[in-house]
């Protein structure tokens, strides 16, 4: 279990366990990174700050876990007439992401969320050792399965509810099954990542259900009911992440599948007026997500800065 320097609230709201910080902590991350975004200079360098400020702030800070998503629908809709002050907490960072994508893009996903730091880590590394396709499909699927299974054996309980314990390794498999067709043939992509859709409506459906899922990234937070279980998932999508940029975001995210509906009607947009068609975006876009001075689809977009500060995009306005 990971140590939380502040495992109640930091900031509580009129004597409560509610806590604001989260919430003013998110406020000035968001903004923050608005501002280098517009600003346009050294913006790599202020992402990666404000990704280390915010690993340290929800990981080893404070409480706060990044499944809003399910506390808002289990906890807070419910709550709404019944205890306004309970609700409130649980609806707060929900609302504010998710107004803040529909305005602004997925912000939450390139400046903020730890998870999506972590996973750049790894990738950091990961490309620097693993550099032929088909050496990576043959480690990833063999280390995979070897440490996954001594894993699964020697440390899972078998008295575990598999369905509600085990989600999150279901997504680790799925995302494996995905990336060996991917490094099989990287066209693909485009139909592989539609899968996403059909992990969210899934996990989605689980909420309504009132069956309380875990995600990979709970671990981090402190997560000990199914640590077992998690622990393998988050193991398996970090060898991923080290293999495939973000492959977690791209391909299974549900938290990224709902920014990405909202980011898609979002004001902001990144282009390049005076674009020559050189192909040099392609390059720097690590999402694969630019083509000719354009965004190919900007729900895919987590607004990371790489075109503006290597290429010469520009945030502009719809």
């Amino acid at each position: 279990m990971v140590f939380k320097i502040h495992p109640e609230a930091v900031i509580p709201l009129r004597g409560s366990y509610v806590d604001i910080f989260p919430f003013l902590a998110f406020f000035v991350l968001f903004f923050s990174a608005l501002f280098f975004l517009l600003k346009g200079k050294r913006v790599i360098f202020w992402r990666r700050i404000l990704q280390i400020v915010s690993l340290f702030l929800f990981i080893y800070f404070t409480q706060e876990c990044f499944c809003f998503i399910r506390n808002a629908f289990l906890s807070g809709v419910p709550l709404i007439g019944k205890d306004e002050l309970l609700s409130f907490g649980y609806l707060i960072l929900f609302i504010f992401i998710i107004s803040f994508a529909l305005i602004f893009g997925r912000i939450f996903c390139g400046w903020v969320c730890p998870f999506g730091f972590l996973q750049d880590i790894f990738y950091f590394f990961g490309k620097k050792i693993f550099k032929n396709a088909k050496k990576k499909l043959f480690i990833f699927i063999l280390f995979s399965a070897i440490i996954g299974g001594f894993f699964s054996i020697v440390l899972l309980r078998p008295s575990q509810d598999i369905l509600i314990q085990f989600i999150p390794n279901f997504l680790a498999a799925f995302l494996l099954i995905i990336l060996i067709f991917y490094t099989l043939n990287s066209g693909l992509e485009s139909k592989l990542k539609k899968m996403r859709f059909f992990v969210f409506f899934f996990w989605l459906g689980l909420i309504f259900a009132h069956i309380y899922t875990f995600q990979p990234w709970c671990y981090l937070y402190g997560a000990t009911t199914g640590e077992y279980g998690i622990r393998i998932a988050l193991f398996l999508i970090i060898v991923a992440s080290s293999l495939y940029y973000r492959s977690y975001c791209r391909f299974i995210c549900p938290v990224g599948v709902l920014l990405y509906f909202c980011s898609k009607y979002s004001i902001f947009n990144l282009k390049k007026e005076d674009c020559k068609k050189c192909g040099k975006c392609k390059q720097v876009c690590l999402l694969q997500n630019i083509d000719e001075g354009r965004l190919k689809d900007k729900g895919d977009c987590i607004l990371c800065g790489r075109c503006i500060e290597k290429d010469g995009f520009r945030v502009s306005l719809k």
